[in-house]
């Protein structure tokens, strides 16, 4: 039996690392975020020097983030399980033997890609069986732990674990077992392997807001409800010659000019378009078609709140900015006219720190370009 559990666990590694190789490097769970969890448990025990019966159990993680991506973790799980050698006569007291496995690691998160990481664990455990058992059942130990497994993004906060690993009890001595009615007696090395599934909730994982600056003659952010005879106007400036399409004046160059003439927002991990934006971008595509903006281009720019993960908030913004490209090219604006980016969380210009904030940046910035 533990060695079908060693060659499954190395098949699973094994299945899991290329693809994890090329994965891109974001940030994934931040520094001093905490993770509360509820584990449940199947540990099989090596018959012959623990004489029980494989056993069911629950119980709880705590994880703190002392790095990104590196925690400190403590793990304790409780289960009831059987003798498997015949009871003492008039013994009925020891059919139930009681199991508890306590658990300490420094565990690894690999960075997020997409909805799943890959997380990889060290630590010491101890075996803690019932105080009264036969003798030869249960023999206490404690020694090193190891596990390999999957997270899974249920939501931001809200994850699935599912691990395999196993305790290596390497003690022989165990002083409290002494005090028992009934004589346990020698232990010996030994392997438990197990299998644990779990559902975690991080908090405090959300990183510093900073701010980096775009490459824009103007960062009118501003939301709004229409495009109104101020965007008309930048676009007739920006289609006059030697106009600066910026400002309207007549000083400067139209060529390489970008100005913001619109603003849409986003639900939360959300990337429809929503009645407002529609209405936003119904006018930006009636302006956009009018004979003298016919070579003018717009820059679709995707970004995010902090919320999760690096890379899922790039694919997120990535999603957002396509929406918007496909929904004007639906309103006859051509392909080669739309080009959309993806700028992630990376581009904040409200604090990720409250509701308001991270609503502003959930957005896709549209910008007038002049090439």
């Amino acid at each position: 039996m533990t060695r079908r559990f060693v060659v499954s666990a190395a098949a699973l590694a094994a299945l899991v690392a290329p693809a994890l190789a090329g994965a891109q490097l974001p940030t994934g769970i931040r520094q001093r975020a905490i993770e509360i969890g509820a584990v449940g448990r199947y540990t099989i025990f090596p018959e012959s020097d623990t004489q029980v019966e494989n056993v069911f159990a629950g119980g709880g993680r705590l994880a703190y983030y002392l790095l990104n991506n590196l925690a400190l973790e403590g793990e304790v799980s409780f289960g009831v399980t059987k003798p498997t050698v015949p009871l003492l006569p008039n013994r009925t007291d020891l059919d139930d033997v009681s199991h508890t496995l306590w658990d300490a690691r420094l565990l690894y998160n690999t960075p997020q890609r997409g909805r799943t990481s890959l997380h990889l664990g060290v630590g010491y455990g101890y075996d803690g069986f019932g105080r009264l058992r036969q003798a030869g059942v249960g023999p206490r130990g404690h020694g090193p732990t190891g596990l390999i497994g999957l997270r899974f993004f249920l939501t931001q906060r809200v994850t699935l674990r599912g691990d395999v690993g196993g305790l290596y009890v390497i003690d022989d001595q165990e002083p409290r077992d002494e005090a028992n009615t009934i004589d346990t007696g020698d232990r010996t090395p030994r392997f438990e392997p197990s299998i644990r599934l779990g559902l975690g909730v991080l908090f405090r994982n959300q990183p510093t807001t900073s701010v980096i600056t775009q490459n824009v003659t103007r960062t009118d952010t501003v939301r709004v409800t229409q495009v109104d005879t101020v965007y008309r106007d930048r676009i007739a400036a920006a289609t006059q010659p030697g106009a600066n399409a910026a400002t309207g004046t007549g000083t400067g160059t139209a060529s390489s000019a970008t100005v913001v003439i619109g603003v849409v927002n986003f639900d939360f991990d959300r990337a429809e378009i929503s009645s407002d934006a529609r209405r936003i971008l119904d006018d930006i595509a009636a302006s956009m078609q009018r004979p003298e903006a016919q070579r003018l281009r717009l820059i679709l720019t995707g970004n995010t709140d902090a919320i999760g993960g690096e890379s899922y908030n790039n694919r997120l913004s990535e999603r957002r900015a396509e929406a918007v490209r496909a929904y004007l090219a639906g309103k006859g604006i051509g392909a080669d006219r739309l080009t959309p980016r993806a700028a992630g969380e990376g581009n904040p210009v409200a604090s990720n720190e409250n509701p308001e904030g991270r609503a502003t940046n959930r957005r896709v910035l549209i910008e007038l370009n002049n090439q």
